[in-house]
This record gives structure tokens, C-alpha cells and sequence, in this order.
């Protein structure tokens, strides 16, 4: 589990990138902030939290915006880096599932992506294979 964090150092490239700013323009359009987690309106979405500096978001970044773009269920961002609020980091997840309120949830690392559905952690995955496992489990779910 120390991996996910582990893995995450400094990039040759950086989402600011010519290469990613279109990707961007999508992140941004649904950034949100840690706090507001769990205040989305819609009854299910998915949350990405990524870091710029980290070498699996950057490896996933494609996939996950192209998830975005099939516009199958809202997958909203968290940018660690500037996340007002410290984001707890640790390897007990599993005991994060349930949570209603976003003092209760902690991540391994990035990329992780998180589940919500009616106000309520319903996953929390982390890694770069998770994350991409749970994005195809979603798209096979939807029928795409």
C-alpha cells in the first residue's frame, strides 16, 4: 500500500503541459474542494484525487478524462496540491466505507478514486490498476 505513495514522485511532464491542456479544461470544469466531497447534487458520481507531481495520474490522466467525456456518470476532481484542507492519507480504507461525513475518509495516496452515492462513501480505491478497474467496472455497469 506504501506504492501508491511511493510511486508518486516528480514527473518529466506536468499536467500544465501543451500536451494536457485541453485535459485540463476538463479537470477544471470539475474541480472540486475536499470538503465539499460529499455535497455534490447528483445521487452518484465518482471523485478523482490526483496530484500534478504524481508519475500514476499522469500514466491514467487519458483514461480518466475520456471517461469524462462519455458523460456515463459525473466523475469530479480533487487536486491534493491545492486542497485547503490536509487530505488524510492512510492505509485503513476499507474502514472509510459508510462515511457521511469527509472527516471520516482517508485516502492511500494517488490516484484514488472515490464513490459517492446519496451522501455516503460507497468505494474508495487507490492505485493506478484500481482506479482503472473501477472505471471499467463503471463503463461495463452502464453498457459502454
Amino acid at each position: 500500500m506504501l506504492f501508491t505513495l511511493l510511486a508518486c514522485r516528480s514527473p518529466q511532464t506536468s499536467f500544465s503541459n501543451s500536451h494536457y491542456s485541453n485535459e485540463i479544461d476538463v479537470a477544471s470544469n470539475y474541480q472540486i474542494a475536499w470538503q465539499d466531497l460529499l455535497k455534490q447534487e447528483e445521487e452518484n458520481y465518482l471523485v478523482f484525487v490526483y496530484s500534478e507531481w504524481c508519475n500514476n495520474c499522469h500514466d491514467i490522466w487519458d483514461d480518466v478524462i475520456s471517461f469524462v467525456n462519455q458523460k456515463a456518470i459525473t466523475l469530479y476532481f480533487v487536486d491534493i496540491n491545492r486542497s485547503i484542507n490536509n487530505i488524510p492519507i492512510s492505509a485503513d480504507i476499507e474502514s472509510t466505507y459508510g462515511a457521511k461525513e469527509v472527516g471520516e475518509i482517508s485516502i492511500m495516496g494517488t490516484p484514488t478514486i472515490l464513490e459517492i452515492f446519496n451522501g455516503v462513501l460507497f468505494a474508495n480505491v487507490g492505485g493506478k490498476q484500481a482506479c482503472l478497474n473501477l472505471l471499467s467496472e463503471k463503463r461495463l455497469n452502464i453498457g459502454l
